[in-house]
């Protein structure tokens, strides 16, 4: 959608734009696509990372518990 706006404004239709073809609506319009690319690919970069960094953080506390619960219950014994 934002790249056939951009397409208004490629007068010799080379697919490039020039410095005359070069106006305030087209930056804005290459400052649209840029931000709405940095969504799409959130999906493929984003949810995986948070996916692992979580299991990564479950495992550590679970290890944690399994080793710390013996050793406190063993001292709450003692005394």
């Amino acid at each position: 959608m934002i790249k056939q706006e951009m397409e208004k404004y490629d007068i010799n239709k080379d697919g490039f734009f020039s410095k005359d073809e070069m106006t305030y609506e087209l930056e804005e319009l290459e400052n649209n696509l840029i931000n709405d690319s940095g969504f799409g690919i959130f999906a493929f970069f984003g949810y995986p990372f948070c996916l692992l960094y979580t299991i990564i953080l479950a495992l550590i506390f679970h290890i944690g518990k399994k080793l710390l619960m013996p050793l406190l219950i063993n001292h709450k014994l003692l005394n």
